[in-house]
Order: structure tokens, then C-alpha cells, then sequence
């Protein structure tokens, strides 16, 4: 029953404009039954009702555009340092992609359980607070190593060697970075999830093959 300038969405079981209500925008609003508005009621705009609510603006992937930019700087500043590490990552990844997101997903999935363990037994909080922060940190190693790792399948993709130089792997990475940043945008955080399970299932791969060896011998 008043004042409303802009744009919003609203999720409610009854919407009422009572007869002193200014409306200056656009109204999309999820209800059970149609809005109800007095005849005095003035509405500059329109009412849209829809069956859900899309993306908000927050989560559009803005504000997780600066941890896929930050993941990105980090990778191209791997790719720089690291360029060796970066081709044995690509190589895990080549090995194992028939199952790669099925043992990210699994690793993805497995120490929050083991961090919700620690915090109702008798390991106390302490415990789960560090291996928090571990788990946190392999995370983000995750996004660094599925950012190069995908920026050099999509060179690939695009008729390039895989063994370029340092200036088309530095040019993969912003592919990556891109590349995740687009699908934030269009899915959401659901993709930082697969690129996060991506990521852990070629740091397993990794740890695979520099274990192997020593087994074999």
C-alpha cells in the first residue's frame, strides 16, 4: 500500500495492491493465485506472474565472476612457472576422462562428510575447522588445474598443437578462464562444481601416476 520505483521479483502465497500503491516498474512475482489490485491502485508498469522465479542478478554468475578471474590469474601464473606441470595435468586428464568427473565428484563429495564427522565426535571443531581449510585450498588448486586443463582442450578443439609455447598456453588459460566464466553465467554455480570435480579428478590422477612407479618397483 505504497511507494515502489524499479524492477522486483516477489514469492508470495497472496499479492495485494491496495489503493495506495505506486507500482513504477516491473513486478514478476510467484503465486498460488492471481495478484489482487484495488481499482485506485496505480500500476506504471506491469504484473507478470510466472511459475518460478528466474536467476536474480546476484547470482547470475557476477559475483562469481571474480573467483573464476581469480582462478584464472592464478592458472596463467601456473602455465608461466609450471609449464611442465601443467602438460603432465593435460595428460591426466587424457587418461582418465571417461571417468574423470566420477572420481571428482567423489572426492568433491567425501570430506565434507569427513569435516561434519570431525565436528560432531569427539575430534572436536579444531579438526574440522583445519581440514576445512585444507579442503578449501584443494579447491581452489581444483579451479586452477581445470582452467588450464580446459583451456587446452578447447586449443585443441580449435586446430592448435597441444605442445605450443608458453604464449599459446598463457592464450589457453584465458580460453579457460572464459570458457568457465561463460558457463557460470548460463548454469550457475553448478559449473563451478563440475570444473571444481574436473579439477580433483586430475590431481588424483596425478598423485596416481607419480605413486604407481614407486609401487611397481
Amino acid at each position: 500500500n505504497g511507494r515502489m520505483d524499479g524492477n522486483v521479483q516477489v514469492a508470495a502465497s497472496h499479492l495485494k495492491f491496495g489503493p495506495n500503491a505506486r507500482v513504477n516498474g516491473v513486478v514478476t512475482y510467484v503465486s498460488s493465485e492471481p495478484a489482487e489490485v484495488d481499482d485506485s491502485a496505480r500500476i506504471d508498469g506491469s504484473l507478470v506472474r510466472v511459475s518460478r522465479l528466474g536467476r536474480s542478478e546476484s547470482s547470475d554468475g557476477g559475483h562469481w565472476g571474480w573467483l573464476v578471474l581469480a582462478s584464472g590469474l592464478c592458472a596463467g601464473l601456473v602455465v608461466w612457472r609450471m609449464p611442465d606441470m601443467v602438460e603432465q595435468a593435460r595428460v591426466a586428464f587424457d587418461t582418465t576422462v571417461a571417468h574423470s568427473l566420477r572420481d571428482g565428484m567423489l572426492v568433491l563429495i567425501v570430506p565434507p562428510l569427513v569435516i561434519l564427522i570431525f565436528a560432531i565426535t569427539i575430534f572436536g571443531l579444531p579438526f574440522a575447522v583445519i581440514f576445512g581449510l585444507f579442503y578449501a585450498a584443494l579447491l581452489g588448486v581444483a579451479l586452477i588445474i581445470a582452467i588450464a586443463v580446459l583451456g587446452d582442450w578447447l586449443m585443441l578443439s580449435f586446430g592448435r598443437p597441444l605442445a605450443h609455447p608458453l604464449g599459446g598456453r598463457l592464450a589457453a588459460s584465458l580460453c579457460g578462464t572464459l570458457f568457465l566464466w561463460l558457463m557460470v553465467t548460463l548454469i550457475g554455480e553448478i559449473a563451478l562444481v563440475l570444473a571444481a570435480a574436473l579439477g580433483l579428478s586430475v590431481i588424483a590422477a596425478l598423485i596416481e601416476g607419480v605413486l604407481t612407479p614407486a609401487s611397481v618397483q
